[in-house]
């Protein structure tokens, strides 16, 4: 484990893309949290912040913008 300056991250997708998006995630090293299922499904993640542009890119790919963005205070995390 390593001690990295991350960013919370939570995005909420409607849940025809939740599945194409868990792919893209699924193998990035970052923080995974339990996902929230409501009217939308809420994905929080804690993003390195070296990685937070080029994941909000890819999910606005992923989604064809069609998320809304909630981004949390910059703190250290541990990243596996």
């Amino acid at each position: 484990c390593k001690m990295s300056l991350c960013v919370p991250m939570d995005f909420t997708v409607d849940y025809s893309l939740f599945g194409k998006i868990q792919n893209f995630i699924e193998p990035l090293e970052i923080i995974k949290l339990p996902p929230e299922f409501g009217a939308d499904v809420m994905l929080h993640l804690v993003v390195p912040v070296a990685m937070a542009e080029y994941i909000s890119k890819e999910i606005t790919e992923i989604t064809s913008g069609n998320f809304f963005l909630e981004t949390g205070s910059k703190s250290f995390y541990k990243i596996k």
